[in-house]
């Protein structure tokens, strides 16, 4: 997505997947990664503007109740964001 949005941060609770992202993506400098879950990455972020958020297979990896909390997440986001994601 990066040549397409000013700035992409990814959300990754594993340490290894996150310097792996960045290892991949090391040539594209509005990319980063927080290092936390969902959630938490999601209040660190203090999203204040409108947002495109992508996730791809994750939703059907985690609890059901993680899931309640990320789309509870969403809805507080600011009008005009966008959630897409494929399972």
């Amino acid at each position: 997505m990066s040549p397409y949005f000013e700035k992409c941060i990814g959300i990754e609770p594993s340490e290894a997947g996150s310097t792996l992202s960045l290892k991949i993506n090391s040539e594209n400098k509005n990319v980063s990664v927080v290092n936390k879950d969902m959630i938490d990455g999601m209040e660190y972020l203090n999203i204040t503007k409108p947002v495109f958020i992508t996730t791809s297979t994750v939703l059907n990896h985690i609890e059901n109740y993680h899931v309640g909390d990320f789309l509870k997440k969403v809805n507080e986001l600011p009008h005009g964001s966008v959630l897409y994601f494929d399972e």
